[in-house]
């Protein structure tokens, strides 16, 4: 593995890493990828995931209608995510991941309303 020092159009100096099938990617992009690298497991959380965690600590920190918001953006965000990744997951772990938190979701959802 080499790493050298390249300049952007910003100006701003960026390591990047040389490794075999992935040349020249950066630290950021390598993370934002996954590891390991061939088949992506462990991944930095995107933005709906960020949203679904606020929402649902908010909604512990809160009570009355803001708990209700809050749960509901949680809810909102969650399906968000697991849509993309039932649809678009890197490989089989995230899209099977996806579709169960979207069946968790139904039922979660779905079990007060028929009550």
């Amino acid at each position: 593995m080499t790493t050298k020092q390249s300049s952007t159009a910003a100006g701003r100096d960026v390591t990047t890493t040389s490794r075999p099938g992935q040349p020249g990617m950066t630290r950021w992009e390598r993370a934002r990828h996954g590891y390991p690298a061939a088949y992506p497991i462990v991944q930095l959380p995107n933005p709906a995931i960020l949203l679904a965690v606020a929402g649902l600590v908010i909604a512990h920190l809160s009570s009355g209608t803001d708990r209700a918001y809050a749960l509901s953006g949680f809810f909102f965000a969650l399906t968000v995510w697991a849509w993309r990744e039932l649809v678009d997951g890197g490989n089989l772990p995230h899209r099977v991941l996806g579709g169960l938190t979207l069946a968790w979701i139904v039922v979660e959802v779905g079990h007060p309303l028929l009550a």
